[in-house]
């Protein structure tokens, strides 16, 4: 842990989320666990989000705002998170998402030094109130998971939910792809699997609530531009593997 770095890095990437933001931020202060940093990387919004991320600059003293100099995407706003995250762990909330109060406290743990985690999550509208509740599926063995990811992969599907958790250490050695603009998540998953062999680890309970609404980036993406970038992302992964897997 850096000098005067708490023990866990919450970071928030935002973009035009001035309906959203300050309610992520609160869900964080309300965490049953308190030894934690905030980090809002704000990719250069064009609304209020910068008002709304300085009132809790203002009352609280571990929230940090960055912001982009230009609009990277969602890949480079990930990247400059956990380049300027301090904490011993590392943890993503998206802007439009919350914690529950004990997320924090249930995966640090389950935490270990090697392994990324990911959890179950409600769903819930613009409005907050819950939709339905998504659990991963459980697997016989590791191994199972590996291949039932990469058959998602190839039908543009993911059952890992990218607000993951894990050490801040193992986060920068394996830092996200900064020039995906989306998609980010499917690279970074199938390159620390497959290439890098770190394991994801499941922490059957719901710790989130995932918003549904019109605003967000992967509604917004048309289903052939995303089959497209998959399809570069898997071309990258097999030049890594230096065969083809996916």
């Amino acid at each position: 842990m850096e000098k005067g770095g708490k023990m866990i890095s919450v970071v928030i990437p935002c973009y035009n989320a001035e309906m959203f933001v300050g309610q992520a931020i609160e869900s964080v202060f309300n965490q049953t666990f308190k030894d934690f940093e905030v980090v809002v990387v704000d990719d250069a919004s064009t609304d209020k989000s910068p008002e709304a991320i300085n009132w809790g600059q203002m009352f609280r003293r571990n929230v940090r705002y960055v912001r982009n100099e230009e609009n990277l995407g969602i890949g480079g706003t990930r990247a400059r998170g956990v380049k300027e995250a301090r904490g011993e762990y590392l943890c993503f909330l998206s802007a439009d998402d919350l914690f529950m109060p004990n997320y924090l406290e249930e995966m640090l743990k389950h935490a270990d030094r090697k392994s990324f985690l990911f959890s179950d999550y409600f769903v819930i509208n613009v409005g907050g109130e819950i939709i339905s509740l998504f659990r991963a599926p459980e697997f016989k063995s590791y191994e199972d998971f590996v291949i039932n990811s990469v058959v998602q992969a190839r039908n543009n599907t993911m059952s890992v939910c990218y607000n993951l958790f894990g050490p801040t250490k193992l986060f920068k050695e394996n830092n996200f792809d900064e020039t995906l603009r989306f998609g980010e998540d499917l690279e970074h998953l199938l390159r620390c699997m497959l290439v890098k062999r770190i394991k994801f680890k499941h922490v059957p309970l719901p710790l989130f609530k995932y918003r549904m609404h019109s605003g967000m980036v992967t509604q917004q993406q048309r289903i052939q531009k995303i089959s497209e970038n998959n399809q570069r992302i898997f071309q990258k992964i097999n030049k890594l593997l230096g065969r083809k897997v996916i």
